[in-house]
């Protein structure tokens, strides 16, 4: 069994104030006067960009991610591809034994060479045993900063779309803003 923990979105990673430009609202409207209008453009924010999120497989803001392992979910060439990216700092590897006790792993590189990040044993190293009842914790950080411009657009015009067909019901209307999938096109399966 393996479960990964990321830690949420504090704060939308575009600016509450480009949201309201985007949706046409009066000026100084959603900008800290009244707290119900900022958490609603808020949600709408981290709506959009946790759905980009998932699409895209990248954190859009950098993050501490805790990765949990039962076993070690190796590629065919033997490395341990990371489920979140981009890597914004060295992972950790610890192995937690049936009583709990933690042993840091450091006979691990990172494979530099991969379109996205891989965990490698060292030369002459092997992936240490996982015992019965014990488990293996790779915590590392990962996300985008500073956010690039495609993806900044990405989720205003997301979030725009969203927020301007809420209450939509017709049918013909799509679920994507066009031009949405040009956006994120140049980060599809882009795991750096």
């Amino acid at each position: 069994m393996a479960t990964l923990d990321v830690s949420p979105l504090a704060s939308p990673p575009v600016p509450r104030s480009a949201f309201g430009r985007r949706l046409g609202l009066a000026e100084g409207f959603g900008s800290g006067s009244s707290p119900a209008e900022d958490s609603g453009l808020d949600s709408w924010l981290l709506a959009a960009s946790a759905h980009l999120e998932r699409r895209l497989g990248l954190l859009l803001t950098p993050r501490a991610c805790v990765w949990r392992l039962a076993s070690w979910p190796l590629e065919s060439s033997g490395a341990l591809r990371l489920p979140r990216s981009p890597l914004s700092g060295l992972p950790e590897i610890r192995l937690i034994d049936a009583a709990g006790a933690e042993t840091l792993w450091t006979d691990w590189r990172l494979d530099s060479a991969a379109s996205s990040p891989r965990l490698r044993p060292v030369p002459g190293a092997f992936w240490p045993e996982i015992l019965p009842g014990g488990s293996a914790r790779v915590s590392f950080t990962a996300g985008l900063d500073p956010l690039p411009p495609d993806l900044a657009e990405a989720v205003l015009m997301l979030a725009a779309h969203w927020f301007e067909n809420r209450e939509a019901s017709a049918s013909g209307l799509s679920e994507t803003p066009f031009g949405l999938a040009s956006l994120l096109a140049p980060w599809a399966g882009i795991r750096l």
